[in-house]
C-alpha cells in the first residue's frame, strides 16, 4: 500500500501548514506523490507556481514563499560487494574464490539462501522535501521488517528537529500506516516528528550531527575503515551508544526478526551556504559511512532552509556512485 501515491493538499490550520497561517497569504500547502526512480537525473523540482511546499515568516519577519520536488523520489542502492570474512557469510554475496575452496563444505541450500541474499543488501533511500515526512516512511520501513523497534537514528542536520509538543501516535495506531500518514502529515511538523517515535519506542537513540565538534566526534568514536557485518551490533535498551558499531558473531541473531535498526536521516540544509565554514568533505566522509552503517536512509530538501537547486545538486554529489 503506497499512501504517497497520489499528491493532495493541506489546506487546514495543520501540520506544516499552521505556521503563521493567519497572517500567510496563501493557506495551502502541496505534498507531491512518490515516484520510484532508477537515477538521480530523473529528480525534478517543482514549476508549478499553486503548489507551494512549505511558506512561513524568516528571522527578518519577511514572507518565504518555498516549492521543493516535483515528487517525493524513492532509489534502489546499487548492490553492495565487500570482502568475504566468515561473519560476512549470512549477509553478503559469496565471492567466487570463496566459492571454489569451500564448496565441498557449503550445503546447496545455504548458496542458494546467500547468492539471493545480494538484492536484500540494496539499501533504499526516500528523498522529499519536508522532514516530517520521515516519520511515515520509518514506520512503514518497521512494516516491512526493514529495521524494528529501538532503533538509532543518526540526525545529520542543521536543526535538531526535537521539539516537544506533546505529540504521540499509540504503538497499536503505529502498527496502521494509515494512521501514521495522517500523523505525519496532519499532526506533526518539520521540528517535532522525532519525539513521537521515541515516545513509540521506534527510536531509541539519536546521534545529533550539527556541528564540526560532531562531525569530529563521530568521526573519531564511530568510524570505522571496514565493518564484516553490514549491520551494527544493536543497541540494548538503555545501554546507549558506547559500543557502536561493532560486529556480532555468525548466527548470533537472524536479521529478518531483529528488533531494531539503524536509520541515516539527513537534512540537506546542512550543506546550506550559511554552514559553508563546516568542511563539505567531512560532512560528505561522515554522510557515506552513517549511510555504510545504516538500513535506511530518508534524506529531506528542505525547501525554507535551502535553496532547492543547491540541495538537489549536493544529494546528488553525495550519492552519484551509490546509485
Amino acid at each position: 500500500m503506497n499512501l504517497y501515491e497520489k499528491w493532495f493538499f493541506i489546506e487546514e490550520a495543520v501540520g506544516n501548514n499552521a505556521f503563521s497561517f493567519d497572517q500567510r497569504p496563501h493557506k495551502k500547502i502541496w505534498v507531491p506523490a512518490i515516484k520510484n526512480i532508477t537515477s538521480p537525473d530523473e529528480i525534478e523540482l517543482q514549476d508549478d507556481m499553486e503548489k507551494i511546499a512549505f511558506e512561513d515568516f524568516g528571522f527578518d519577519d519577511a514572507l518565504s514563499t518555498n516549492y521543493g520536488l516535483k515528487n517525493f523520489y524513492r532509489m534502489n542502492t546499487r548492490p553492495e560487494t565487500r570482502p568475504f570474512t566468515e561473519r560476512s557469510l549470512q549477509n553478503w554475496e559469496l565471492p567466487d574464490d570463496f566459492l571454489q575452496k569451500n564448496s565441498r563444505d557449503v550445503s546447496m541450500k545455504h548458496l542458494s539462501e546467500n547468492l539471493t541474499h545480494l538484492s536484500k543488501n540494496q539499501k533504499q533511500i526516500i528523498l522529499f522535501d519536508n522532514h516530517n515526512h520521515a516519520l511515515y516512511f520509518w514506520y512503514e520501513a518497521r512494516k516491512k521488517g526493514i529495521i524494528g523497534d529501538d532503533c538509532t537514528v543518526i540526525h545529520i542536520d542543521e536543526h535538531a528537529d526535537t521539539r516537544d509538543n506533546d505529540k504521540f501516535i499509540s504503538s497499536e495506531d503505529s502498527r496502521d500506516l494509515q494512521k501514521v500518514f495522517d500523523f505525519t502529515n496532519f499532526v506533526c511538523n518539520v521540528g517535532d516528528y522525532i519525539l513521537p517515535a521515541v515516545h513509540e519506542g521506534l527510536v531509541w537513540e539519536i546521534i545529533q550531527i550539527r556541528n564540526t565538534q560532531n562531525l569530529e566526534d563521530y568521526k573519531k568514536n564511530f568510524m570505522t575503515p571496514s565493518i564484516a557485518s553490514p549491520h551494527p551490533t544493536p543497541l540494548p535498551r538503555g545501554e546507549g551508544i558506547a559500543n557502536f558499531p561493532a560486529s556480532l558473531p555468525l548466527g548470533e541473531i537472524e536479521w529478518g526478526q531483529k528488533k531494531w535498526g539503524i536509520i541515516l536521516n539527513l537534512d540537506l540544509d546542512f550543506f546550506q551556504p550559511d554552514l559553508d565554514f563546516i568542511d563539505y568533505d567531512l560532512k560528505k566522509e561522515v554522510v557515506l559511512d552513517a549511510f555504510e552503517k545504516a538500513d535506511i536512509v530518508t534524506v529531506c530538501t528542505s525547501p525554507f532552509f535551502i535553496n532547492q537547486k543547491l540541495a538537489v545538486k549536493v544529494f546528488k554529489d553525495i550519492f552519484w556512485k551509490i546509485l
